[in-house]
């Protein structure tokens, strides 16, 4: 969707070829959940796309509303893109925004941190050229003695905490990207109230599936050194090179 008076017609069409790229990418091929029909809310009940004038670059993803016919904490959604994001940053935020989508067609109840955490670890299996041209790894540890889930950064913090992703998947899991959207998968639940009750929640799923060989606190302890000593702290004595691998 978009106003033709001032978004051309080629950007709408980069956009909707670049969504239907990720689509193919995350959902067919990396066998993410495909975004819930929004019951006609855009018209017809695809997956809606609006460019629109956010005045500052970024982009979003927001539900709908929730589907009472699941036997999950799941929302229909829609992804809204600035109309000025420069044409070579498109795929980043649409293979982000769409991962959104895939998330709340899975558990709509899931802190905010691990919808940030899981898009961007998305976005940079699939768009490796956005571990350089983005300021997400920098601004998470520009700041190591934050919280894992801090979302009080005026920066790109909670981006860069995929790291952490990354870290657990290569330590523990022998490079299995798919870990990320099987934690998704068996964090789902079904609240009975006006609120979410997430629980079990992403953090509960993991720790189920790191024992025997390891618990939270020890993944975090473990993390939170290799985080510090990186870059010109570097002490030489890591035996394992975190890598965003493209797939």
């Amino acid at each position: 969707h978009f106003d033709g008076r001032v978004v051309s017609q080629a950007k709408a069409a980069r956009v909707l070829s670049t969504a239907e790229e990720a689509w193919d990418v995350e959902i067919t091929q990396l066998g993410w959940a495909a975004p819930l029909p929004d019951q006609d809310f855009g018209g017809n009940g695809n997956l809606d796309i609006y460019l629109d004038d956010l005045g500052d670059g970024s982009a979003y993803t927001a539900p709908d509303a929730e589907d009472p016919g699941l036997t999950r904490d799941a929302a229909m959604s829609f992804i809204v893109l600035d109309q000025d994001i420069p044409d070579v940053d498109i795929p980043f935020f649409v293979f982000h925004e769409l991962n959104h989508a895939s998330q709340f067609a899975l558990d709509a109840g899931e802190s905010d941190a691990v919808f940030e955490w899981t898009a961007s670890f998305v976005e940079y299996l699939t768009q490796p050229d956005a571990v350089a041209q983005t300021g997400y790894l920098p601004a998470f540890n520009g700041s190591p003695q934050d919280a894992l889930d801090d979302f009080t950064h005026r920066d790109e913090y909670e981006y860069g905490a995929s790291l952490f992703l990354f870290f657990v998947v290569q330590r523990y899991f022998n490079n299995a990207n798919e870990l990320v959207k099987d934690l998704w998968v068996g964090s789902a639940q079904r609240s009975t109230g006006a609120a979410y009750v997430n629980e079990p929640d992403f953090m509960d799923v993991l720790e189920t599936r790191l024992a025997p060989q390891a618990t939270l606190l020890d993944v975090y302890g473990e993390f939170s050194r290799w985080r510090s000593f990186v870059g010109d702290d570097d002490d030489g004595s890591a035996e394992l090179a975190l890598e965003v691998q493209h797939q």
